[in-house]
């Protein structure tokens, strides 16, 4: 978690959290300014190290630090979702004769996170990463056990746990790439069969 997180601590309680490693990259290659989740026991110990924070981008107070935790496991889970319902369609898109570029035209204007990746969407490339397929496999391993452990109530988050089969299906043969290397699982038999059982509980 040393990587995603600022180590911007007043009185050892304040914590900022990246929302998504996208938030490592440079404002003008997204279009958007940076946006930081910060979780502190009192809002007032966050105000002491605001300042330092707003030089990294916009910053958001959520509450406690353990808010803050589950925003960034959200986030990345769904970026791992978005990620992989882009490969797939990628996938279904070009086995029809599209072209790659228009698919991925398509998808990144519904979805613009996806533009800083349209190198390994469109042509395979996933060096350097940005955000290693292994990492979001760790997330989304952690997010899992959180949403799954809901007093009194079974937690239901199929997309979820379907997207950590793929991830963990590509992480199997290419864990240091990043995670636009999920559109392996679909241009190799790396498709888990679980698919449709995970659809249908």
């Amino acid at each position: 978690m040393a990587e995603d997180c600022t180590a911007s601590v007043a009185k050892g309680i304040a914590v900022e959290v990246e929302l998504g490693p996208e938030s490592r990259l440079l404002p003008e290659m997204l279009g958007e300014e940076l946006w930081r989740v910060a979780g502190a026991a009192l809002v007032e110990d966050l105000e002491v190290v605001r300042p330092v924070l707003q030089q990294l981008g916009e910053v958001h107070y959520v509450g406690d630090i353990a808010s803050a935790a589950t925003l960034k496991l959200v986030a990345n889970s769904f970026l791992g979702i978005v990620s992989a319902g882009a490969a797939e369609l990628m996938a279904a898109g070009t086995a029809q004769g599209v072209d790659p570029e228009q698919v991925f035209a398509i998808l990144s204007r519904i979805a613009p996170g996806l533009k800083v990746r349209q190198a390994g969407f469109v042509r395979n490339i996933h060096e350097p990463a940005l955000f290693a397929v292994r990492d979001i496999l760790k997330d989304l391993d952690l997010g899992l056990s959180l949403y799954q452990r809901v007093p009194g109530m079974r937690s239901r988050v199929p997309l979820t746990a379907l997207t950590r089969e793929l991830f963990a299906s590509v992480a199997a043969e290419a864990p240091d790439l990043d995670i636009s290397a999920i559109v392996k699982a679909y241009s190799t038999d790396l498709l888990p069969r679980r698919q449709d059982k995970e659809l249908g509980s």
